[in-house]
Protein backbone atom coordinates (compact mmCIF):
# COMPACT_ATOMS: atom_id res chain seq x y z
CA UNK A 1 0.00 0.00 0.00
CA UNK A 2 1.46 3.30 -1.03
CA UNK A 3 -1.29 5.85 -0.26
CA UNK A 4 -1.96 7.26 3.18
CA UNK A 5 -2.93 4.31 5.38
CA UNK A 6 -4.81 4.02 8.65
CA UNK A 7 -3.74 1.49 11.26
CA UNK A 8 -5.95 0.19 14.04
CA UNK A 9 -6.21 -2.84 16.28
CA UNK A 10 -9.21 -4.43 17.92
CA UNK A 11 -9.68 -6.82 20.82
CA UNK A 12 -12.26 -9.57 20.18
CA UNK A 13 -13.77 -12.01 22.62
CA UNK A 14 -15.85 -11.79 25.73
CA UNK A 15 -18.33 -9.14 26.76
CA UNK A 16 -16.97 -6.72 29.32
CA UNK A 17 -19.17 -3.73 28.52
CA UNK A 18 -20.54 -3.54 32.04
CA UNK A 19 -17.11 -3.30 33.66
CA UNK A 20 -15.37 -0.06 34.50
CA UNK A 21 -12.49 0.86 32.20
CA UNK A 22 -9.88 0.12 34.87
CA UNK A 23 -11.25 -3.41 35.38
CA UNK A 24 -11.42 -4.55 31.76
CA UNK A 25 -8.90 -7.24 30.93
CA UNK A 26 -7.70 -7.03 27.33
CA UNK A 27 -5.35 -9.96 27.95
CA UNK A 28 -8.28 -12.39 27.70
CA UNK A 29 -9.16 -11.17 24.24
CA UNK A 30 -7.75 -12.01 20.83
CA UNK A 31 -6.09 -9.08 19.09
CA UNK A 32 -6.38 -8.31 15.40
CA UNK A 33 -4.62 -5.48 13.58
CA UNK A 34 -5.80 -3.89 10.35
CA UNK A 35 -4.32 -1.56 7.76
CA UNK A 36 -6.66 0.41 5.51
CA UNK A 37 -5.63 2.24 2.34
CA UNK A 38 -7.49 5.56 2.20
CA UNK A 39 -7.41 5.89 -1.59
CA UNK A 40 -8.27 2.37 -2.77
CA UNK A 41 -10.25 1.14 0.24
CA UNK A 42 -8.19 -2.07 0.42
CA UNK A 43 -8.00 -3.56 3.92
CA UNK A 44 -5.39 -6.02 5.20
CA UNK A 45 -6.02 -7.70 8.53
CA UNK A 46 -4.32 -10.34 10.62
CA UNK A 47 -4.92 -11.78 14.08
CA UNK A 48 -1.96 -11.42 16.42
CA UNK A 49 -1.45 -13.36 19.65
CA UNK A 50 -0.37 -10.24 21.53
CA UNK A 51 0.26 -6.60 20.79
CA UNK A 52 4.04 -6.61 20.85
CA UNK A 53 5.29 -3.53 19.03
CA UNK A 54 7.96 -5.45 17.07
CA UNK A 55 5.37 -7.85 15.63
CA UNK A 56 2.93 -5.10 14.73
CA UNK A 57 5.69 -3.05 13.11
CA UNK A 58 6.85 -6.09 11.11
CA UNK A 59 3.31 -6.60 9.77
CA UNK A 60 3.04 -2.92 8.84
CA UNK A 61 6.48 -2.81 7.19
CA UNK A 62 5.64 -5.93 5.15
CA UNK A 63 2.41 -4.39 3.80
CA UNK A 64 3.00 -0.63 3.57
CA UNK A 65 5.39 1.44 1.47
CA UNK A 66 7.95 3.03 3.84
CA UNK A 67 7.40 6.49 2.28
CA UNK A 68 3.60 6.53 2.62
CA UNK A 69 1.91 8.46 5.41
CA UNK A 70 0.71 6.30 8.27
CA UNK A 71 -2.06 7.23 10.67
CA UNK A 72 -2.27 4.90 13.69
CA UNK A 73 -4.75 5.31 16.53
CA UNK A 74 -2.17 5.74 19.24
CA UNK A 75 1.49 6.31 19.88
CA UNK A 76 2.34 2.61 20.19
CA UNK A 77 3.57 2.93 16.62
CA UNK A 78 5.95 5.83 17.31
CA UNK A 79 8.85 3.92 15.71
CA UNK A 80 7.13 4.09 12.31
CA UNK A 81 8.64 6.49 9.82
CA UNK A 82 6.39 9.19 8.37
CA UNK A 83 3.50 8.78 10.80
CA UNK A 84 1.20 10.99 12.82
CA UNK A 85 -1.23 9.73 15.46
CA UNK A 86 -4.25 10.91 17.38
CA UNK A 87 -4.69 10.18 21.06
CA UNK A 88 -8.07 8.51 21.56
CA UNK A 89 -7.33 8.07 25.26
CA UNK A 90 -7.02 11.83 25.59
CA UNK A 91 -10.24 12.50 23.69
CA UNK A 92 -8.56 13.46 20.41
CA UNK A 93 -10.13 11.80 17.37
CA UNK A 94 -9.41 14.11 14.42
CA UNK A 95 -6.64 16.62 13.75
CA UNK A 96 -6.78 17.77 10.12
CA UNK A 97 -6.02 14.77 7.93
CA UNK A 98 -4.87 12.75 10.96
CA UNK A 99 -7.66 10.32 11.87
CA UNK A 100 -8.65 6.68 11.50
CA UNK A 101 -12.28 7.24 10.53
CA UNK A 102 -11.74 5.05 7.46
CA UNK A 103 -11.18 2.02 9.68
CA UNK A 104 -14.92 1.60 10.29
CA UNK A 105 -14.16 -1.94 9.14
CA UNK A 106 -13.98 -2.96 12.80
CA UNK A 107 -17.55 -1.72 13.33
CA UNK A 108 -18.69 -4.22 10.68
CA UNK A 109 -16.73 -6.99 12.38
CA UNK A 110 -18.31 -6.13 15.75
CA UNK A 111 -21.80 -5.98 14.24
CA UNK A 112 -21.39 -9.40 12.66
CA UNK A 113 -19.65 -10.79 15.74
CA UNK A 114 -22.50 -9.73 18.02
CA UNK A 115 -25.29 -10.89 15.68
CA UNK A 116 -24.71 -14.32 14.17
CA UNK A 117 -21.84 -16.37 15.64
CA UNK A 118 -21.87 -14.80 19.16
CA UNK A 119 -18.62 -16.57 19.88
CA UNK A 120 -15.65 -16.75 17.56
CA UNK A 121 -12.90 -19.06 18.72
CA UNK A 122 -9.42 -17.59 18.31
CA UNK A 123 -8.62 -20.65 16.20
CA UNK A 124 -11.08 -19.47 13.51
CA UNK A 125 -10.71 -15.71 13.89
CA UNK A 126 -8.40 -15.43 10.87
CA UNK A 127 -11.13 -16.89 8.64
CA UNK A 128 -13.73 -14.39 9.84
CA UNK A 129 -11.56 -11.31 9.49
CA UNK A 130 -10.16 -12.45 6.12
CA UNK A 131 -13.72 -12.79 4.85
CA UNK A 132 -14.71 -9.36 6.20
CA UNK A 133 -11.59 -7.73 4.77
CA UNK A 134 -12.05 -9.36 1.38
CA UNK A 135 -15.71 -8.37 1.23
CA UNK A 136 -14.94 -4.76 2.07
CA UNK A 137 -11.92 -4.53 -0.27
CA UNK A 138 -14.03 -5.77 -3.21
CA UNK A 139 -16.73 -3.12 -2.70
CA UNK A 140 -14.58 -0.51 -4.44
CA UNK A 141 -14.38 -2.69 -7.57
CA UNK A 142 -18.05 -2.47 -8.50
CA UNK A 143 -20.84 -5.04 -8.34
CA UNK A 144 -20.21 -6.85 -11.65
CA UNK A 145 -16.47 -7.19 -11.08
CA UNK A 146 -17.12 -8.27 -7.50
CA UNK A 147 -19.50 -11.03 -8.63
CA UNK A 148 -17.07 -12.22 -11.33
CA UNK A 149 -14.23 -12.35 -8.83
CA UNK A 150 -16.29 -14.37 -6.35
CA UNK A 151 -17.35 -16.89 -9.03
CA UNK A 152 -13.76 -17.25 -10.29
CA UNK A 153 -12.51 -17.84 -6.76
CA UNK A 154 -15.15 -20.51 -6.12
CA UNK A 155 -14.45 -22.48 -9.27
CA UNK A 156 -13.09 -25.98 -8.56
CA UNK A 157 -12.22 -25.23 -4.97
CA UNK A 158 -13.27 -27.04 -1.86
CA UNK A 159 -12.51 -26.72 1.81
CA UNK A 160 -12.20 -30.06 3.53
CA UNK A 161 -13.23 -30.40 7.14
CA UNK A 162 -9.68 -31.47 8.06
CA UNK A 163 -8.30 -28.25 6.58
CA UNK A 164 -11.03 -26.19 8.23
CA UNK A 165 -10.25 -27.43 11.74
CA UNK A 166 -6.48 -27.66 11.24
CA UNK A 167 -4.39 -25.73 13.72
CA UNK A 168 -3.72 -22.22 12.44
CA UNK A 169 -0.36 -20.68 13.29
CA UNK A 170 -1.45 -17.19 14.26
CA UNK A 171 1.95 -15.63 13.87
CA UNK A 172 5.36 -16.88 12.77
CA UNK A 173 7.85 -17.39 15.58
CA UNK A 174 10.22 -15.01 13.81
CA UNK A 175 8.66 -11.65 12.75
CA UNK A 176 10.98 -11.53 9.72
CA UNK A 177 9.02 -14.47 8.23
CA UNK A 178 5.98 -12.29 7.52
Amino acid sequence: MSCPVEIDEVYLGGCEKNKHADRKDKNKKTTAVGIGDRKTGVIRVIPVPETIAARLLAFIEANVDPNSKKFPKNRVYRELKNHDAVNHGGGEYVRGEVHINGMWFWALVWREYNCTPHSIKPKYLHRYIDEFGGRLSMKALGTVYEMCTIVQNLECKSLSYAHLVAQYVMWPANPSQI
